[in-house]
């Protein structure tokens, strides 16, 4: 089930937690959690186009032409927000994401 962590509890946390970033009554988009740093933390945006390449996929797409997301492109959270909060889920929360995500197949 999911659950809510502080950032002192979140940076504790092993890379690949799956989360969003929470704020009373807002919920964002769900990440996934890499290396933590002393008051920081990477993530991967389930999005990813790629910072590298966010121009040129966006005038591929403009053209009709198909894109590929990467999902090993992290960044750094850098938002520095000590009060932030997180929604984390859990082993089985992921796995019934999964198991809904394989029936879009």
């Amino acid at each position: 089930m999911a659950y809510l962590v502080n950032l002192e509890e979140f940076l504790k946390l092993g890379i690949n937690t799956v989360f969003c970033k929470y704020e009373p009554f807002v919920v964002d988009e769900m990440q996934i959690k890499g290396e933590s740093l002393s008051n920081d933390f990477y993530v991967l945006d389930l999005d990813n186009l790629g910072s590298d390449n966010y121009i040129k996929y966006m005038e591929v797409l403009e053209s009709g032409g198909n894109i590929e997301f990467d999902l090993h492109c992290q960044s750094r959270d850098a938002c520095f927000k000590p009060e932030q909060q997180f929604l984390v889920f859990d082993n089985a929360d992921v796995q019934r994401i999964i198991n809904r995500l394989k029936e879009c197949i």
